[in-house]
């Protein structure tokens, strides 16, 4: 009888895993089947927000991108990352912006991918942190705060809280905090930068940029403008998550705002990855950048 049991048993096990492997097939080619049709959509989709003298040259050139891209997920994430992108790439063409709309566009198309797969992801990770956070330290698990965005105006950034008592002018400004001020988890999210992946989702949102000037409050950014000549010039980008200056590690503000303005006048998509690089080289190794 107890052979019986285990053979029956085996037997289950044995068609399970067959099954699972046929589905796993079946979902694999179902997916495949499916893609082609699903990114020619994003892309007819983003095509039609382009003004219509516009339409017939980008949706030669994205679709030409996207068929360059290895992988069925890979095409089907950039082509949803043209139709994120395309409302803004419209707006620069109707406003003269044409001159950088390739590098801009690409930007913004790049900053939704990356952003997008990152968030899915690491997905898990937030979750765990923001339940850690409820758990051993109490109160919310993100916090946001505002700071000073494009053109000036005021924007909400997202992140994990690692501190009792949340001072946005504070944090932003890079100033000390008193060790005990810090929560038990808010301690592990500071030395993983994990305390920063929320921010994403302002980059999704376009309220902030991959590579950009530092975030900073309105009061700082109002204190600094009276102190420092040309300071409002940051503004005339995004903020970013990575920048120019913290590569650098400015250790006053006008040091600061001379690389911020140097990195503004020589803004292009190949010293942002350039930026980008470097900066995860130094997150991942912990040595200074050279």
């Amino acid at each position: 009888m107890g052979s019986i049991i285990g053979l029956s048993i085996f037997l289950a096990v044995l068609l399970g895993g067959v099954l699972r492997m046929v589905l796993s097939r079946q979902l694999a080619d179902e997916f495949k089947a499916w893609t082609p049709w699903v990114v020619e959509g994003f892309v007819k989709h983003a095509v039609s927000r382009l003004p219509e003298d516009q339409r017939k040259r980008f949706g030669e050139e994205w679709r030409s991108h996207v068929n360059a891209v290895p992988g069925e997920i890979g095409k089907f994430i950039v082509a949803f990352g043209f139709l994120m992108a395309a409302r803004k790439i419209s707006a620069m063409l109707k406003t003269g912006g044409e001159r950088h709309l390739i590098g801009e566009g690409m930007r913004r198309v790049i900053e939704i991918t990356f952003s997008a797969v990152l968030l899915t992801l690491v997905g898990p990770l937030l979750l765990l942190m923001s339940l850690l956070t409820k758990l051993f330290d109490g109160g919310p698990a993100l916090t946001n705060f505002e700071c000073v965005g494009l053109n000036g105006q005021k924007v909400s950034l997202y992140m994990f809280r690692t501190t009792r008592a949340w001072e946005p002018n504070m944090a932003l400004m890079n100033r000390p905090r008193p060790r005990a001020d810090i929560t038990r988890i808010g301690t592990f999210l500071r030395k993983t930068e994990i305390y920063l992946l929320p921010m994403f989702i302002n980059i999704l949102r376009g309220d902030l940029s991959l590579v950009g000037p530092r975030p900073m409050s309105p009061d700082a950014v109002e204190e600094l403008s009276r102190l420092l000549p040309g300071f409002e010039e940051r503004c005339k980008v995004k903020p970013g998550i990575a920048g120019l200056a913290e590569l650098h590690f400015p250790h006053d503000p006008s040091t600061e705002l001379a690389y911020d303005l140097e990195y503004i006048r020589n803004r292009t998509l190949k010293l942002d990855l350039l930026i980008l690089f470097r900066t995860m080289k130094y997150v991942f190794t912990e040595l200074p950048p050279e």
